[in-house]
């Protein structure tokens, strides 16, 4: 019996053998050049970081993180060629932990998706959503590239998948599944932007396109509720939807409702100068030359000695033909020109 223990022991001692034999190996070794390359990384020492790890891998070749780290600084480098062959030998490993074929596939996933390598990347993100499930950085790299290659199904199919990611990240996917095919599908269109907005009401590039998909559809009134919607939300961000709305509101013949948008945005964002100018412009197209400088009077006190305000008044007041008070604004800003360019 006695005899039996001690072989059993001797036959454990061979097996662990190996895997003492390693890590002292590696504790031997790893300290010196691969740290010393991790230090140099961190330090923005790139060359000098090169140096150090393929001193690391010369050592111990089994250092895979080593590898990775390489590729990462060839890349920075823009030696897509040196990258390549990195990976191509990694690649073609067979002795390698299953946490580092893990990070092995992520690095070449990465290194295919931003080398426009598409069906490369398709194919080991597709594996990587099998393998770590509740990754959603895997998930919306995979659906950029169905997007990128037109697979539209794909990417509807994916975005069933992701209904446990935060709320945010589907609005943005269902957003840009829509501008992809805004000029190609309208309803599609429609349908995504509408999912978008289910997910996150208030996504501001949604409300946009969702008020151009009406105005596309001739439903202005519903794009004019749209846009309306998103000012309610981002006053600050009316460029970004006032000539659009300004139209549909001349489509229907309802020139008193800019006029009024106009006045609630500035009684909103009071230095907003660029309100006045468009305020102002929609006067002037009435022919009403006092609303237009009753206007710019009442900007606030800090926003006076800006030229263009200067500069705007001064027309005005030319195109009233009240030579005065145009020469007082003139004189102002000749007087304050040194300072206004500085």
């Amino acid at each position: 019996m006695e005899i039996l223990i001690i072989i059993l022991l001797l036959i454990a001692i061979l097996a662990a053998y190996p895997l003492v034999r390693d890590y002292l190996y590696k504790k031997k070794f790893l300290p010196l050049s691969y740290t010393e390359g991790l230090r140099a990384m961190l330090d923005g020492r790139i060359d000098d970081a090169i140096n150090f790890l393929k001193d690391a891998v010369k050592v111990d070749s089994n250092n895979i993180d080593a590898y990775l780290r390489l590729a990462e600084l060839y890349k920075k480098k823009n030696d897509n060629e040196i990258v390549a062959k990195i990976f191509e030998r990694l690649a073609l490993r067979r002795n390698i932990s299953v946490e580092d074929e893990r990070r092995l596939f992520k690095a070449l996933g990465k290194y295919y998706f931003d080398i426009g390598r598409n069906q490369k990347a398709i194919a080991i993100y597709e594996e990587l959503i099998n393998i770590e499930k509740n990754n959603p950085e895997h998930y919306k790299n995979l659906f950029e590239l169905y997007l990128r290659t037109e697979q539209w199904g794909n990417c509807e199919e994916l975005l069933k998948k992701m209904t446990n990611f935060s709320k945010e990240i589907l609005s943005e996917c269902y957003v840009k599944l829509a501008k992809a095919r805004f000029d190609k599908s309208s309803e599609d269109a429609g349908r995504y932007l509408k999912e978008a907005l289910a997910h996150s009401r208030k996504h501001p590039e949604a409300l946009i396109l969702l008020g151009k998909y009406y105005y596309r559809k001739q439903e202005t009134e519903l794009a004019i509720k749209i846009w309306d919607e998103f000012l309610s939300y981002y006053p600050e961000k009316h460029y970004l939807v006032s000539k659009d709305l300004e139209q549909a509101l001349y489509d229907l013949n309802r020139y008193d409702e800019i006029i009024k948008r106009y006045q609630e945005l500035i009684n909103r964002i009071p230095t907003d100068l660029s309100l006045y100018f468009a305020l102002a412009q929609i006067y002037e197209k009435k022919e009403d030359l006092d609303n237009a400088i009753n206007l710019f009077l009442r900007v606030p006190a800090e926003k006076k000695n800006e030229v263009l305000y200067k500069i705007a008044l001064a027309r005005l007041y030319l195109l009233r033909d009240d030579v005065g008070k145009t020469r007082y604004y003139l004189d102002q800003i000749v007087e304050n020109y040194p300072q206004s360019i500085s």
